[in-house]
């Protein structure tokens, strides 16, 4: 009997004493060469989708791979799960893997609220090369 009550409790609160754990954050350049995609956007939408956020922003400025005008990504829902916490209408620096159709980012990349940001942002631009005006 006391094991069985144990081990429920073990089961009932395994979410609560899971948390995320990263590791330091690797420099810009490592970051940038593992990321499918680095941009500067701004959050347009944010929906709740089984257990996860699905994300839509406006690409303000593409470093790689985000030659789009938005791009929808996934993250966690935060607590345990390593989930961004995005917030409507402000602008992040996003390091996302994954495919176009299936993008994430989580709080151990190097995504960052765009105020955060402007340390790398020349880092970025060097390594993105010069932009051509079509």
């Amino acid at each position: 009997m006391r094991f069985s009550i144990v081990l429920l409790a073990v089961f009932l609160f395994a979410n609560i004493a899971t948390a995320c754990k990263c590791a330091p954050a690797p420099s810009v350049l490592l970051s940038y060469d593992a990321a499918t995609t680095v941009f500067m956007g701004k959050v347009q939408s944010i929906q709740e989708v089984k257990y996860q956020r699905v994300v839509t922003l406006r690409i303000i400025e593409a470093f790689k791979g985000a030659q789009v005008k938005t791009i929808t990504l996934h993250t966690g829902s935060g607590g345990g799960d390593c989930g961004f916490p995005f917030v409507l209408n402000r602008s992040y620096l996003v390091y996302a893997s994954g495919t176009l159709n299936d993008l994430g980012t989580n709080i151990c990349s190097r995504t960052k609220g765009v105020a955060k940001a402007s340390p790398e942002l020349g880092e970025l631009r060097k390594l993105r090369g010069p932009v051509s005006e079509d």
